[in-house]
């Protein structure tokens, strides 16, 4: 067997409960501006990159760098475009609790680095832009809070887990998680010390960043591996398979900025190649139909 059964059996008035959906709010007032977000940053990251002294919150080293954060906008933009089409809320949660860990993550980053920032600049868009950017990393984590508070008292329970996760899965997730989160925390922290290391020019702010969502996708797999039920992780499979493919499609496209002799592209690409298998597999398994407990 791929997976031994670890759940249960649930009683009969609690298999009639209704499901707890996601409400109105938490898709209008959260999930959809922060999709329609992700998508224009990502769009402008990736057809721009290098202009993002004139259009984007600061000057990103190179435009290898700012196609690869346009590559994790654009899988938070799959993310949200998941979410949204989930009815139950154990479905949609982990969009909502990782895009506010990554928005408070981000607005440290911002203010820690505000001189770097474009918040008083002679051009017009990047100036608006980072003032832009700057209230919705205050505000956004104040509607989510506001939004799961009356999200938790809506009527319905969080159904119990039908299956427990294939072994052949979690052994690459928690390789993903380790590796995810030890290196996003590095990236944060100590950001200075890896540019050298890095396989193409990227300023400590860039580092950063990249640090912020890296760690946060190395905390949602973690989450993924402990919800265990394959069906709830369609939507972070959609975004690391997304993930990855962009990131790949980066790496080809601005083939000449990056240091082939280095072992870290090497890695990185490797990683990338994993995210996108783990993304595929991890989406098959979500599509497929639950077994029956007998």
């Amino acid at each position: 067997m791929l997976a031994a059964s670890t759940y249960t059996a649930h009683s009969a008035p609690e298999a009639a409960a209704p499901v707890r959906t996601v409400t109105a709010g938490v898709r209008a007032a959260y999930l959809w501006p922060l999709f329609l977000l992700c998508t224009g940053l990502a769009l402008a990251l990736l057809l721009f990159s290098g202009d993002t002294g004139k259009f984007f919150v600061w000057t990103v080293r190179s435009p290898l760098t700012a196609a690869t954060i346009g590559a994790y906008y654009a899988s938070a933009a799959a993310l949200f475009a998941e979410s949204l089409r989930q009815r139950r809320w154990v479905d949609a949660r982990m969009g909502v609790h990782l895009s506010l860990l990554q928005l408070l993550i981000m607005l440290t980053v911002t203010l820690f680095n505000y001189d770097k920032i474009h918040l008083i600049d002679t051009n017009s868009t990047s100036f608006v832009g980072a003032w832009l950017w700057l209230v919705v990393h205050i505000v956004f984590p104040v509607i989510a809070l506001t939004l799961l508070g009356a999200q938790a008292q809506t009527p319905g329970v969080n159904p119990p887990r039908r299956e427990a996760m294939p072994v052949p899965l979690v052994v690459p997730l928690a390789a993903v998680c380790l590796a995810a989160t030890a290196l996003g925390l590095a990236m944060l922290v100590v950001p200075e010390r890896l540019v050298d290391l890095w396989p193409w020019q990227a300023s400590p702010l860039d580092l950063r960043a990249m640090g912020a969502w890296t760690l946060v996708y190395g905390l949602g797999t973690g989450w993924v591996i402990r919800e265990g039920e394959p069906e709830r992780m369609r939507a972070g499979a959609t975004a690391v398979c997304a993930l990855g493919v962009v990131a790949l499609v980066t790496v080809v496209g601005f083939f000449e900025e990056i240091d082939w002799s280095r072992e870290s592209v090497w890695v990185y690409v490797s990683v990338m190649m994993l995210l996108v298998l783990v993304g595929l597999f991890g989406r098959f398994l979500a599509n497929q139909p639950p077994q029956d407990d007998s």
